[in-house]
């Protein structure tokens, strides 16, 4: 499987950080960054985990959604490319 490079952060997001430091933030978004490319959890406090579980679950749903759009896009590059060639 590629690394994901990438993810997308929604405008509601910073409903559920307010009350967060700036370091707790830093740990967040990292922590997110690792998820992101790794598929796997990363260690992080109790408090950021929390707030990493809500987040997760956008991550993950936007994770599916690419790798649908991934195949599709590669099935209609392969169906190009073989109609291109068979001329």
């Amino acid at each position: 499987m590629a690394t994901q490079r990438s993810f997308v952060m929604y405008t509601d997001f910073p409903e559920s950080t307010k009350k967060l430091s700036d370091g707790q933030f830093r740990e967040l978004v990292q922590s997110m960054c690792f998820y992101t490319q790794h598929r796997t959890e990363p260690e992080m406090s109790d408090a950021i985990a929390l707030v990493f579980s809500v987040f997760k679950t956008s991550l993950d749903r936007d994770f599916v959604k690419w790798e649908q759009t991934k195949t599709e896009r590669a099935k209609a590059g392969a169906a190009g490319a073989k109609a291109r060639w068979q001329k």
